[in-house]
Formats: structure tokens, sequence, C-alpha cells
């Protein structure tokens, strides 16, 4: 525990995409975004903000007030009884179950202000132009987004089906099952990544923007640089397609 309330692991030393997807739905909570969801080149007043300096101020808190360990060694925290509380996805919940049985509580989705959000999204299956044999790679596609197999996928990774049909078929997603939460709270409140040729850039940015705030760098210093890097690889690349 630490000395000022309970402690919460937030699996900050994950690098990656897991920032984007873990923290941008707080930052979208707040009431800002990685990018203006309308024309997909400008972050400026969206990212950085007043709703985006609330959200980075309040990240900070969190580990300015030692409720989060800035640099954890690990990500055991919650089941080794070192932390009350974890930030983290449904893929954890048979680790969770087992450690905590009828002890583990999952906690409803929080409302910083512009309504829940969840991340949205996973990796995904997809064709590239360079295939040899796309009509090959399209019927893998559609044997593997049949019902039965994105059932096998979830009980496999812990990861909430992608179709009603297929939550029918587990365990834990189907309607009366005891995981049925993740899969309404997800249809409920996700928020897709934003789809366009600049989320790599958006994303990595937004870790290290993340990471420098947790670091203790000014809040709208770094919301700012974050901008500036965004918008420069989207007018460098002519937009990726999208115009304002």
């Amino acid at each position: 525990m630490c000395s000022r309330g309970l402690r919460l692991s937030c699996c900050t030393g994950w690098t990656g995409e897991w920032y984007s997807y873990g923290y941008a739905p707080m930052l979208q909570s707040f009431g800002a975004d990685q990018i203006d969801r309308d024309n997909y080149v400008t972050s400026e007043g969206v990212l950085n903000g007043k709703a985006g300096l609330a959200w980075g101020t309040f990240f900070q808190s969190l580990f300015d007030n030692e409720y989060v360990d800035r640099n954890p060694s690990d990500d055991k925290a919650f089941v080794q009884g070192r932390a009350a509380l974890d930030y983290v996805g449904s893929w954890e919940m048979a680790n969770h179950s087992k450690r905590w049985g009828d002890d583990l509580v999952v906690m409803p989705v929080p409302d910083f202000g512009g309504g829940p959000v969840i991340g949205g999204g996973s990796w995904q299956w997809g064709i590239a132009k360079s295939c040899a044999n796309p009509e090959g790679a399209a019927a893998f596609v559609d044997f593997m987004l049949q019902p039965e197999e994105i059932a096998a996928m979830s009980v496999a990774t812990g990861l909430i089906p992608s179709s009603p049909e297929a939550a029918e078929l587990t365990d834990h997603y189907q309607a009366s099952g005891d995981w049925r939460y993740f899969y309404d709270f997800s249809a409920a409140f996700a928020e897709l990544r934003p789809a366009t040729p600049a989320y790599p850039i958006i994303s990595s940015t937004f870790e290290t923007m993340a990471r420098n705030i947790k670091d203790g760098a000014n809040v709208q210093d770094a919301l700012d640089d974050a901008v500036d890097t965004i918008e420069r690889n989207i007018s460098d690349n002519k937009g990726y397609g999208f115009t304002q």
C-alpha cells in the first residue's frame, strides 16, 4: 500500500500500443481526443485544449500522489496483493478470477465528465497489395470471421468476441455468462482508435507524451509538443488523403 491510499496497478511498465488502448479512453472521457475526427488532419485544440490539459493533470497526479508506481518493476502487483486495483483488459480475467475467486470485483467504467469510454478494436486480419494469392488470403479471412472461429479465439485469449453470434458460443460471454458485463460495457462505450494511416505516429507520439507527463514534464508543453509532432507528420504526408 502507498502512504496516501490504495495502490492502483496501471500497467505503466508496458510499452507500445497499450498507452493508446489504455489511456486514450481516459483522455476521451475528459472530452478530448488524439486527433480531430471531423478531418483527421489536426490535433490542435483537440489533444492540447482544456479537456486534454485536465486529463494530463489528472494522469500526472496519479503518480505525484503515489497512487500508481511511476516505474513498476513488473505487472504482478495486483495478483500478488501489492495493489488493490488493477486497470487492465478482459484478457486478465481468467488469471484474476483464479487468484481471487469470489473476492474479485469488476468495477464500472469510469466517467470523467464526457461519458464512459472503453478502448475498442484489437489486432485485425488484412490483405496486403503485394499478396501473391489474394483470393486464398480472402478465403482465410472469411473462415476466421465465422462465429465458431471468433469464439475459439475468444476462449484462447480471453478477449471479447466481436459478434453476438460468437459470444453465444462461449461460456463466459454468452448472455448468461459470468463475464457478460465486459461484452455489454464494450458494446455501450467502446471508441475505436482513429481510422487513418497516420495512426502509427499518433499512437507512438501519444505514448511518448504520456510517459513524459508521467515522469513529471509540464503537462501543457507535453501536449503541445505531441500536437506539433502529429500535425507535422500528417502535413509531410499530404494529409494522408484527408483535407480540412
